[in-house]
């Protein structure tokens, strides 16, 4: 299992070495506590070993590549599963274009399941924003990819989904809150995110 988000700095550290709010050490910490054996991307991107890849938060000065986009499908070709928080889709563009998929705006602050599926018993209302703050430009539906099922929302809004890639899975989230230190302990983000 693999952790992938941008490299420390100043206050807003989504890496997994980030103890703040946004930052996802908690993640980190708490798979390894569960007997997983996580470890991050730290500089070049391989995913040689890896059956697992979650990536929090790719940021513009981060964005994937079409080199880095080669690799995830080829991983997720491969059998490999994906759960990537999409907080700026232009930064994601070069995984979420091949495939089809749009990602557009949502008015949502909280989700709940979709539909039952494989790991959502006990998954009730996942935050997607702070407490108090507006979702607008910073949590993303999706649609189009023929194959999208949907995970969290409602079928013409879904916040999460699933979609295959291959023998692999990419799981798509429109907000990597659910994943950071703060969103990790707030409503079902465990729940949701173990049973992914």
């Amino acid at each position: 299992l693999v952790i992938t988000a941008p490299a420390a700095g100043a206050n807003d550290d989504y890496s997994s070495t980030g103890n703040d709010k946004v930052g996802t050490l908690a993640l980190f910490d708490w798979l390894q506590a569960i007997g997983d054996n996580v470890d991050r991307v730290d500089s070049e991107f391989t995913l040689g070993g890896t059956d697992v890849l979650i990536s929090a938060a790719p940021l513009d000065q981060y964005a994937y590549t079409a080199s880095d986009d080669a690799v995830l499908t080829t991983f997720l070709r491969g059998g490999g599963e994906v759960i990537l928080a999409v907080v700026d889709p232009t930064a994601a563009a070069a995984v979420l274009e091949p495939l089809g998929i749009d990602a557009e705006p949502s008015a949502a602050s909280a989700a709940s399941s979709s539909q039952p599926y494989p790991g959502s018993t006990g998954v009730g209302s996942v935050p997607l924003v702070p407490s108090g703050d507006s979702p607008v430009g910073g949590v993303w539906s999706f649609s189009g990819g023929g194959n999208l099922v949907p995970l969290l929302g409602s079928a013409t809004d879904p916040v999460a989904v699933a979609v295959q890639v291959g023998a692999g899975r990419l799981y798509l989230l429109g907000s990597d809150y659910p994943l950071s230190n703060a969103g990790l302990r707030r409503g079902d983000s465990a729940a949701f995110v173990l049973g992914l």
